[in-house]
């Protein structure tokens, strides 16, 4: 049985108080679950949002729908994609189009945890760190983000340390991952969709 959680059907942008199959998305490309509430990212938006599972609503979580790449306390985003959620509540945002990963805490604040804008493979700490067109991500119990990004260049998978930021690369095209386009990890596996 397939059951619409959110969304009338219309591609646009519309938040909904009382009833999520009244509220409008474009494009959503990706969901995380924490506890009773869906988070997801609606990419064509440049918005990050909720649904509450219960029924009542949508909500937006971060960014104003303005293409940008700002962190708080006006944080803007270029067509997000993967996303993950900590057992804390925080999010972890691939910001596709400004080859960056962000992080959400809880109340909405943005900061930008590795990328510096601009297009690249660079390992290193934080915003020193480059990263090419980040698309999917997993993060493990031990609070390592895998990264996979997929552009004409090439496919990469990245790793992120969320306690030091410290990134590096685990893989890119030519050697274990060809086209990378989802990836999980659990219990020290990582599991990569090989397109």
């Amino acid at each position: 049985t397939v059951t619409t959680i959110a969304g009338d059907g219309t591609q646009s942008y519309l938040e909904h108080a009382t009833d999520p199959l009244l509220a409008q998305f474009y494009r959503p490309s990706n969901l995380a679950l924490h506890g009773t509430d869906m988070y997801l990212s609606d990419s064509h938006n440049h918005r990050v949002r909720k649904v509450l599972m219960g029924g009542s609503s949508t909500e937006l979580v971060a960014f104003d729908g303005t293409q940008g790449f700002i962190d708080s306390p006006n944080p803007r985003v270029a067509y997000p994609r993967g996303i993950a959620a900590t057992a804390a509540g925080a999010l972890f945002v691939c910001d596709r189009d400004n080859h960056a990963v962000r992080k959400i805490v809880v109340g909405g604040a943005v900061s930008t945890v590795a990328g510096t804008g601009a297009a690249g493979s660079v390992d290193g700490v934080g915003v020193v760190a480059s990263l090419d067109n980040p698309r999917m991500l997993s993060i493990s119990d031990s609070g390592y983000l895998f990264v996979s990004g997929y552009a004409s260049g090439g496919t990469n998978l990245r790793m992120i340390d969320t306690t030091t930021g410290l990134v590096t690369t685990l893989a890119s095209e030519g050697a274990t991952v060809m086209r990378s386009v989802s990836v999980s990890a659990d219990a020290g596996t990582i599991y990569v969709c090989d397109k």
